[in-house]
């Protein structure tokens, strides 16, 4: 009897052992699972950082939208007339000026600060083309009727003081 409850105890405790090996090989599993689930929670606060980051970035996109437009710009458009003045005295055309380029001539005799949006906002404002007022202002720089800044984008024009004095006195 004493034998058969040596190895009723042995068997034990070999099955104690096996649970005990067991029980270490779940917590180092339950360990790497912990790892595992605080990099998980990691990467789900960023995410949601970055969704309100987003939505943030949206709802002011949205609120832009919907600001009306700017009325000094509506004004400024509407007091713009297309063609210089002109005087029965002098010839049509004193300088040679084709109809577009009187008009951006006038454009940016009547506010100068359009000089500074390029042909885009010159574009525009006149009702036309791009390209188009871009290539026609490109031939103005080449015949001396504007001056084009380079240095920044969009180039930016202005008016030579020599032909504001001609506009000026044509208007006259």
């Amino acid at each position: 009897m004493e034998r058969r409850s040596y190895i009723q105890l042995s068997s034990l405790e070999t099955r104690l052992q096996s649970l005990i090996e067991l029980i270490e090989s779940i917590k180092g599993r339950d360990r790497l699972l912990e790892e595992r689930l605080a990099y998980i929670e990691d990467d789900i606060a960023r995410i949601r950082f970055e969704l309100r980051r987003i939505r943030e970035m949206i709802e002011e996109l949205h609120q832009k939208s919907q600001q009306p437009i700017k009325e000094s710009r509506i004004k400024r458009k509407e007091e713009y007339t297309p063609f210089l003045p002109i005087p029965e005295k002098v010839e049509k055309e004193p300088l040679g000026l084709t109809i577009t380029e009187e008009k951006i001539l006038k454009l940016l005799l009547q506010d100068p600060s359009y000089g500074v949006e390029g042909a885009t906002g010159i574009a525009k404002t006149l009702g036309m083309a791009r390209e188009h007022i871009a290539r026609t202002m490109k031939k103005m720089v080449e015949k001396g009727l504007l001056i084009r800044d380079e240095t920044k984008m969009p180039f930016t024009y202005k008016i030579p003081d020599e032909i504001k004095r001609k506009l000026l006195t044509t208007q006259q």
